[in-house]
């Protein structure tokens, strides 16, 4: 597989990063500059657990084959989870998959999913103490 962190004659464009802008941090936070320690402190927690919500209960596509047919190219994905391709990878050790495991089954995805809506509203309401904005104003 062929890694590169930008297309050719593109030398301030990154594709990888700038398609998980969206889904991994936009999505979650939004366009807001947050430059406040309190922030700061807020948005290392969410993503603490937007990396755990991620890894080990999002699937994501990864593309195992291409192949042009006519004018057309088909491609083969493979959809799972980042920690079930850990496990099933034989370059991690028997140990690491066991502590991996173990650290999953004390997961709950509806708890994470719950403190990442906390943190987003605590978020929320740091932000708007910072330019003094109510709530009903903005409504």
């Amino acid at each position: 597989m062929k890694y590169t962190r930008s297309r050719e004659y593109h030398k301030n464009d990154s594709p990888y990063v700038a398609s998980r802008q969206w889904t991994m941090v936009r999505s979650y936070v939004g366009y807001r500059r947050y430059d406040t320690d309190k922030e700061h402190a807020i948005l290392d927690q969410l993503d603490r657990l937007i990396s755990l919500k991620h890894n080990y209960f999002m699937p994501m596509m990864k593309i195992i084959k291409k192949e042009r047919v006519g004018g057309k190219v088909r491609k083969k994905y493979d959809i799972d989870t980042p920690f079930n391709r850990v496990l099933d990878s034989p370059d991690v050790s028997e140990e690491k998959k066991k502590r991996a495991r173990l650290y999953k089954d004390s997961l709950s995805y509806l708890k994470i999913d719950d403190e990442i809506n906390k943190f987003q509203k605590k978020l929320d309401e740091v932000y708007r103490k910072k330019y003094d904005v109510s709530i009903e104003e903005e409504e």
